[in-house]
Parts: C-alpha cells; sequence; structure tokens
C-alpha cells in the first residue's frame, strides 16, 4: 500500500475533523511527486469521505476544475458534505463561487493565505452569492477578513442557515461588533466562536446589540477583553448559553463579581477561562458563583496563581465535573495530593500537566488514588521521570484509560 493508499485509508476509517487535518500533509507529500497521469489515476479512488481532504490540494482543485469547465461533472464532489481549504487565493474563491458541483456542502473550512498573494477582503463579496452556501451550516474562516470581509458574510441572505461560525485572527478594527449584531447572516447561530479577533470593549457594546435568542456556545479568545467588557457581556441576556470560553483575555481579578451578576450564569455547563491572570481571591468568587450552575467541564489553565489550589478543593462544583482542566497552574505537591483524596464521581478527564516537578509522594498518591479507576484520559507534568510516568501508565492501564 502506497503512503497515499494508507492515508486515505486512515481517514475512511476515522472520518473526523481531527483525522483530515492530520492527513492533510502526508496527502500534500505524496501526491508532490506523481504525473499527471498517476494524478488523474488517484482521483478516480476520491470517495464521498475523502472529497473533503483532495480538494484542499491546489493541483487537485484545478484538475477538477478544469474538467468542470470542460462540461464534465464531478460526482465526487457533489457526494462531500464536509471541505476544508488552505492557502486561499483569489482562484480559490472563484472556485468556490463558481463551482457546480458543491450541492451538499454543509461544513466549509477557509484557512491561511499564501505569502505571496496576500488575501483581500473583497474577495469574499462574490464568494457569499453563490447558491450552493445556502445549505452551510458550520463556517470556519481562519482569514484576515477585516472589517469590510465579515461585513460581506454577515450581510449575506445566503449564508442564513450557518449555525456555527469560527473565525480565527479576523484582523478586525472598528466595526466587527456592529455587523456581527446587525447581521442578515447566521440568523439560526447556536455557536460563535472568535479566536484572536481584538474586539475589545467597544467591538462587544456593538455586539451585544443583536439577537443572540438561539446562541448555545460563546468563544471569546484573546479577543482583547477586560473587565469593562466582560461586565458588558454579563448583563446581556444569553438565554439559551450553556458553554463560555473567555481564554487569554485581561480579566483578572474582575471576572468572579462580573459573572456573578450574569443571568445566564445558572445555565453554564461548560467553561474555560485559561490564562485570564485568575488570583485565589478570585477564582474563589468564580467557584461560588458557579455553584447554582450544572457545570461539567471547566478548565482552568494558565493561570499560574492558582498553584496553591487546596482552598478550592471544597466547593461543591468539582464533585459534578467530568472534566477539569488545570495544566500549567503548576499545582503545589500538597494540592494533587489532597485531590487525589476526593470523591469526584463523575471525573473521567483531568489535566495537570505543566513544567513543575512532582515529589515521590504525590506520584505514589496519584498511583495509590480511587481516581485512576475512573479516569478515561490524565495528563500529568512532562518533567516527570520515566520511572514515575511508568507506573502512572500502568495504573491507569488497568483501568482502561491512558496517560498523555
Amino acid at each position: 500500500m502506497s503512503e497515499l493508499e494508507a492515508a486515505l485509508d486512515r481517514v475512511r476509517q476515522d472520518p473526523t475533523p481531527e483525522s483530515l487535518a492530520k492527513a492533510w500533509e502526508p496527502i500534500c507529500v505524496a501526491l508532490d511527486g506523481i504525473s499527471e497521469a498517476a494524478l488523474d489515476s488517484a482521483i478516480a479512488s476520491v470517495d464521498e469521505v475523502t472529497a473533503g481532504i483532495w480538494l484542499p490540494y491546489r493541483r487537485v482543485m484545478h484538475h477538477w476544475w478544469s474538467r468542470i469547465e470542460q462540461g464534465k461533472r464531478e460526482p465526487r464532489i457533489a457526494a462531500a458534505r464536509s471541505l476544508s481549504l488552505r492557502d486561499i487565493r483569489e482562484s480559490t474563491i472563484e472556485f468556490l463561487t463558481h463551482a457546480p458541483e458543491l450541492l451538499h456542502i454543509e461544513r466549509l473550512g477557509l484557512m491561511d493565505a499564501p505569502y505571496d498573494a496576500p488575501f483581500k477582503p473583497k474577495y469574499m463579496r462574490p464568494f457569499t452569492t453563490s447558491p450552493w452556501v445556502r445549505n452551510l451550516r458550520y463556517l470556519s474562516v481562519g482569514l484576515p477578513l477585516g472589517d469590510s470581509g465579515l461585513g460581506h458574510l454577515c450581510r449575506s441572505t445566503h449564508l442564513a442557515g450557518v449555525e456555527t461560525l469560527v473565525v480565527y485572527a479576523g484582523n478586525f478594527k472598528s466595526r466587527a461588533g456592529r455587523a456581527l449584531a446587525k447581521r442578515k447572516a447566521f440568523l439560526r447561530l447556536r455557536e460563535l466562536q472568535l479566536y484572536r479577533c481584538h474586539i475589545g470593549k467597544a467591538g462587544i457594546e456593538e455586539l451585544v446589540a443583536g439577537d443572540w435568542s438561539a446562541l448555545e456556545l460563546l468563544t471569546l479568545e484573546e479577543c482583547g477583553l477586560n473587565a469593562e467588557a466582560l461586565a458588558i457581556l454579563a448583563a446581556t441576556e444569553f438565554p439559551q448559553l450553556t458553554q463560555l470560553r473567555l481564554n487569554g483575555n485581561d480579566i483578572g481579578a474582575a471576572l468572579g463579581d462580573a459573572l456573578a451578576s450574569a443571568p445566564w450564569i445558572a445555565q453554564l455547563e461548560s467553561v474555560a477561562m485559561e490564562s485570564l491572570r485568575l488570583d485565589m481571591p478570585s477564582a474563589k468568587r468564580l467557584f461560588k458563583t458557579l455553584e447554582s450552575s450544572p457545570l461539567t467541564h471547566l478548565d482552568l489553565s494558565l493561570n499560574g496563581e492558582l498553584a496553591d489550589f487546596t482552598p478550592l478543593l471544597k466547593s461543591p462544583v468539582l464533585s459534578r465535573l467530568t472534566s477539569l482542566r488545570l495544566s500549567y497552574c503548576d499545582l503545589q505537591d500538597d494540592a494533587v495530593q489532597a485531590l487525589t483524596r476526593l470523591d469526584l464521581p463523575h471525573l473521567e478527564h483531568l489535566s495537570l500537566g505543566g513544567s513543575n516537578a512532582w515529589s515521590s509522594q504525590t506520584v505514589d498518591a496519584l498511583v495509590a488514588s480511587p481516581l485512576l479507576t475512573q479516569l478515561k484520559h490524565i495528563t500529568v507534568p512532562r518533567s516527570l521521570d520515566e520511572e514515575a510516568r511508568e507506573r502512572i501508565d500502568k495504573a491507569l492501564t488497568r483501568a482502561g484509560a491512558y496517560l498523555v
């Protein structure tokens, strides 16, 4: 079996977005060296599952595009429901705009622009009027859209059915919040995820003026939020919100007090608060606030001030969790040992990774802990020596779990 066939076979066995992402590089490497005749033969093996990873490769896309221009139908493209494109150029958008075969695409990802052909926001305008985009339910864009590019998306009634919108590094200025609030697109939006978009307080003020009655998941990661922006967010009605991610914002001590007054706090099932500069007093207020919520997932990673986590171990919040992430909080030995003695009946995923070293007593406590019999996954510090990792791994293997 060739490297190309092996990569495609792995995707067929596990057709998840993660599997598709891992397959991208080996498939590109395998395709780089083959002839046009071999490429034509290889493309003939594409099916509904693998079409979404073939199209991102520019050489394959151009091959298909030339056939479409010749009036030849491509049923393999027509069968695809998920498509992830990289190296986005003007020709890529032109292909998307005019391709008649993309009738069933429901999930679309557009990631990365080449250095030699900078992306221009105006490229998005014709794409948003393509008839086939009416079928989209998931749209992920990792391009410097700017306010104008986002505006093209938000004004498109063709995109009204999108339920999940993900934007990475959108290069927004001052009108992004307003565009999202006054959108004609994304009318059924259930998930809004903004990463490194830096909309700040002004953007939040405009954003919350929109209709977010159907929103269930809100991610504002590294978006330049401060305490004032958080207070505005906390005063907004999100009647369906169950998941909140605020990683990487300069919120710090204001977190617990601001969320305490939020009308949706008792709905939250998943909270991610990585790298917020949380200190222990603000963390205590946060835990107190979350006592009324049905929380099952909590991520407080990269908050180094929480190294002595012991004062938080008495909170009833922990007893409901199925997932707890404390990576790079660099918990002290006493805190880890106390954690291993807790009765956490629902906990399945525990992340304690970091750069700190554990004492042998802490490793002993973890290996002997009843927690290991119920965990499916645990992350431990990278600095642990091989013997300690082997002991933990053996205990986990007996319970059917795995170590990272």
